[in-house]
């Protein structure tokens, strides 16, 4: 065990899981700007319309989503199926006074049902960032919960909102495909931007390619620039992208 994960091990005993991870939240929120993987956020941010509806897809504690909802007139749904996370991402919806926001405990999928969801532990500390789905079987070590599992274009929340979707943040721990494949009359319809999270295996080059079928163009952030990726399947130097309709 590191120095880093000795201290959360710390701190989480001290405080309690839920206190550390609310804290830590609204240290993210107040950090966010120098965290250089995240330049790509808000790059993201800047290329959303005003006045839209922006949908945080795995919200975790809510530090992005605390950033999606100060662009102008727009409102945010933010989508957080691991219990622990989304009471904290509702306490700090709350503390932070958030009203053009809401957030909805469940998963998004490909089809409507029921999920297995695990927050992993290493070295004996929980992961909640690195939660993700798995299968019944699974004898990974953590917290297991079964979530509920949405498709976005059935939901209601989005149907009845009034607001054109400006944006997408997608960053679900290789579970992405399946949630592009639940909103893709959405995605045609709406055409957002979207930013996704994509780890290089086949999750990565099939959702590139259903974006791409699409007919969105993907980028990545090479020297603060948006740069078109030239050959999706292509290998590139980083897991992050932003696609927009051509």
């Amino acid at each position: 065990m590191n120095i880093k994960q000795l201290t959360k091990r710390l701190l989480q005993t001290t405080f309690g899981l839920k206190t550390y991870l609310y804290c830590f939240s609204i240290y993210k929120i107040h950090t966010l700007h120098r965290d250089s993987n995240e330049k790509i956020m808000f790059t993201f941010l800047d290329l959303i319309p005003n006045d839209s509806l922006i949908l945080d897809i795995g919200a975790n504690l809510g530090f992005v989503t605390y950033h999606l909802s100060k662009k102008q007139g727009c409102s945010v749904i933010a989508f957080e199926p691991i219990p622990i996370n989304y009471s904290v991402l509702t306490r700090m919806m709350a503390s932070r006074n958030l009203t053009n926001t809401t957030a909805l405990p469940y998963a998004l999928g490909q089809e409507s049902g029921v999920l297995t969801m695990v927050m992993p532990f290493h070295n004996g500390v929980p992961m909640q960032g690195l939660s993700h789905v798995t299968d019944d079987t699974s004898q990974e070590a953590g917290y297991q919960f079964t979530v509920p599992v949405k498709r976005l274009d059935d939901l209601s929340e989005i149907h009845n909102n009034g607001k054109r979707v400006g944006g997408i943040k997608i960053d679900v721990e290789n579970y992405e495909y399946y949630i592009l494949q639940g909103g893709i009359e959405l995605i045609r319809q709406h055409k957002p931007v979207i930013c996704i999270e994509l780890w290089e295996d086949q999750n990565r080059a099939r959702s590139l390619a259903l974006l791409t079928s699409l007919g969105y163009v993907v980028y990545i952030l090479v020297n603060d620039q948006l740069t078109p990726l030239i050959d999706n399947l292509t290998d590139s130097t980083t897991i992050n992208y932003i696609c927009m309709a051509a």
